[in-house]
C-alpha cells in the first residue's frame, strides 16, 4: 500500500514536471522566436542605417555641388558689377567733360554775343551820328 501510494505520488510529481517541462519548453520556443525576431529587426535597423548613411553621403556631395555652383556664380556676379561699375564711372567722367566743355562753349558764345552786341552799337552810334 505504501509503494502504490508511492508510485501514485511519484506519478503525479511526474504529471506536473512533464507540465512545467512543456511549459518551459513553450516559453523556449517563444524566447528563441522573438530572439529570431530582434536579430531580423536588428539587420533590417543595420540596412535602414547604411541606406540612410549613403543618403546622407549623397546629400552632402549635392549640397558641395551647389555651394559650388553658388560661389562660381557669386564670382560671375561680382566680375559683371565691376565691369558695370567701371562704365558707369567712364560714363560719369564723359558727361564731367562734357559738362566742362559746355560751359566752355556757353562761355565763348556769352563772350561773341557781348562782342557782336557792342560792336552793332557802336556801329549804330556812328551812323547815327552822321
Amino acid at each position: 500500500r505504501d509503494s502504490s501510494e508511492k508510485l501514485s505520488s511519484l506519478q503525479v510529481e511526474l504529471i506536473e514536471q512533464n507540465s512545467v517541462n512543456e511549459q518551459m519548453q513553450v516559453s523556449h520556443q517563444n524566447l528563441e522566436s522573438q530572439l529570431q525576431d530582434a536579430h531580423r529587426a536588428c539587420a533590417d535597423s543595420a540596412s535602414r542605417y547604411e541606406e540612410a548613411q549613403l543618403a546622407l553621403q549623397q546629400l552632402r556631395q549635392e549640397l558641395a555641388a551647389i555651394a559650388k555652383r553658388n560661389a562660381n556664380r557669386c564670382d560671375e556676379l561680382r566680375s559683371e558689377a565691376d565691369t558695370h561699375m567701371a562704365s558707369l564711372q567712364q560714363a560719369h567722367s564723359g558727361r564731367d567733360v562734357l559738362h566742362a566743355e559746355l560751359r566752355e562753349y556757353q562761355a565763348l558764345c556769352r563772350e561773341w554775343e557781348e562782342r557782336h552786341h557792342s560792336s552793332s552799337r557802336d556801329s549804330s552810334e556812328k551812323f547815327g551820328s552822321l
